[in-house]
């Protein structure tokens, strides 16, 4: 089986299972999907070949070294223009080119993949064993150099999910932060404290009597700025 025919299999399959689980799809929804499942074969089969890093901001270092994927990339955009030809045109071809080098190039999207195709596909792509929760906060209050500096009756979900018995997570907040991988430093007294893998990014989780996230801080040390989420 070539490769076109592979990647045109893996989306009808990965589309027919999304169908069943929530219905329809939005464009938005299409883009992500094809993205991600390209993604997930070319590390799956080319690991090893990869250059990645964790720091999202050098990520302009490594990605030409991987456009030697061009023919995966577009085997999935090509299927994706002929599943869905009013959906997916040009637009969205280009912004899948580039999203699908970028993410190859950042050493974190196989956390982020397995966290997605549970969530989405409610199927597991590696035996890591995750331990996904929300945290719903209700509002929030920003500090600049330990000074409070604006509070917000907003809405926020806080998404973490745990890896190996919490020494690892990835956090992301809907819709201010994408998926961030940390690894624990400090557990004390209900209160896991994290590093991100792009050092820029702390995270401070406090957990109630039941085990369960009570409050939740976001630090930004090289800014000086934390952000409190209740």
């Amino acid at each position: 089986m070539n490769l076109n025919q592979k990647a045109s299999n893996v989306l009808s399959e990965s589309f027919s299972n999304l169908q069943k689980r929530q219905g329809n799809f939005t464009t938005e929804e299409i883009e992500a999907e094809v993205i991600n499942q390209a993604c997930k074969y070319i590390i799956e089969n080319h690991r090893e070949d990869l250059k990645s890093v964790h720091d999202i901001n050098q990520i302009n270092s490594v990605i030409m070294k991987n456009m030697t994927f061009q023919p995966y990339a577009l085997s999935f955009i090509n299927a994706a223009s002929k599943l869905f030809p009013h959906q997916y045109g040009e637009a969205e071809r280009k912004a899948a080119f580039n999203s699908i080098y970028s993410n190859i190039s950042w050493a974190e999207m196989w956390d982020y993949l397995r966290d997605y195709f549970l969530k989405k596909h409610g199927t597991a792509i590696d035996n890591v064993t995750s331990e996904p929760c929300i945290f719903y906060s209700q509002r929030h209050e920003r500090f600049e150099q330990g000074f409070k500096v604006s509070e917000s009756d907003v809405e926020r979900n806080v998404n973490v999910n745990f890896f190996n018995d919490r020494s690892e997570v990835i956090i992301s907040i809907e819709p201010t932060l994408s998926a961030k991988k940390a690894h624990l430093v400090s557990s004390q007294n209900g209160v896991l404290n994290y590093t991100g893998a792009d050092p820029d990014y702390l995270f401070e989780l406090h957990l109630d009597t039941y085990d369960e996230i009570e409050h939740f801080i976001l630090e930004l040390p090289n800014r000086h700025l934390k952000i409190h989420y209740d």
